[in-house]
């Protein structure tokens, strides 16, 4: 069974070690390019840490954070090697209760996973993205508060529309929480729904308007995000994210 918050469907499927060896062998002897080796260093900021992609550790903001308008902070000598998350959007895995204990709440006092703390996280994502983009005085048929609509549709939607049951069922109930980190993702599930939802209601421009707007975001994300090697840590989110994208196209 996947671990939760991860999408077993795009997870390489583990092997042993001779025949990973084999099969990076067989890659090498063709002739394609060799995969960078990743060099692991410990002076990355927490951030790129959290997302396991190479930092170029320039201070004060790396790059990393800068092209993703993130707030970069570097460990202090004293912070552990893994310390706990710096932001209440983390994955589901990291707050999955043991046992009987009860779901961690984050510093919101909301249950981290729960439709309200995703709607309130939605939403602050959207505000720190800055979508969707206002000129004073301009009201536009989509708002930000609209996105919310989006996201309860696409979790809610029983009808296959997205792949097999299996992994629409999968994306549905990790989606939106993994996209939280990844914007990428997160703008192209709420162009997926909204896109849906104009079909559904060609009267209301909104709709439209959203799908427009989240899937233009979603690729601008998405082709900075190829600029970084394919991790165990953005697998989920970029393959994810590419079969949606390539859906509505």
């Amino acid at each position: 069974m996947p671990a939760a918050g991860e999408i077993s469907w795009v997870l390489e499927t583990p092997g042993s070690a001779a025949a990973s060896a084999h099969s990076r062998s067989l890659y090498n002897e063709t002739g394609a390019r060799k995969r960078r080796q990743h060099q692991k260093s410990r002076k990355g900021c927490i951030q790129c840490k959290q997302r396991r992609v190479k930092c170029d550790e320039v201070r004060p903001t790396c790059g990393h954070c800068v092209e993703r308008k993130w707030d970069c902070e570097f460990p202090t000598t004293a912070t552990r090697r893994k310390g706990p998350a710096l932001s209440p959007v983390s994955s589901v895995s990291e707050k999955q209760p043991s046992g009987s204990q009860s779901p961690t709440p984050d510093p919101t006092g909301l249950e981290v996973g729960s439709r309200v703390w995703k709607h309130t996280q939605l939403l602050s994502c959207l505000e720190k993205l800055n979508v969707p983009r206002h000129a004073p005085g301009d009201h536009s048929a989509y708002q930000r508060q609209d996105a919310l609509e989006l996201m309860d549709h696409f979790e809610d939607t029983l009808e296959p529309w997205l792949g097999s049951p299996v992994a629409q069922s999968m994306i549905q109930e990790h989606g939106i929480q993994i996209g939280l980190k990844a914007p990428y993702l997160l703008h192209a599930l709420l162009a997926y729904s909204a896109s849906h939802l104009s079909r559904l209601h060609p009267d209301q421009p909104k709709y439209s308007e959203a799908a427009k707007t989240h899937f233009t975001r979603s690729l601008q994300a998405y082709s900075t995000e190829l600029v970084y090697e394919l991790e165990r840590g953005n697998a989920n989110a970029l393959l994810s994210a590419s079969g949606i994208l390539a859906k509505l196209s």
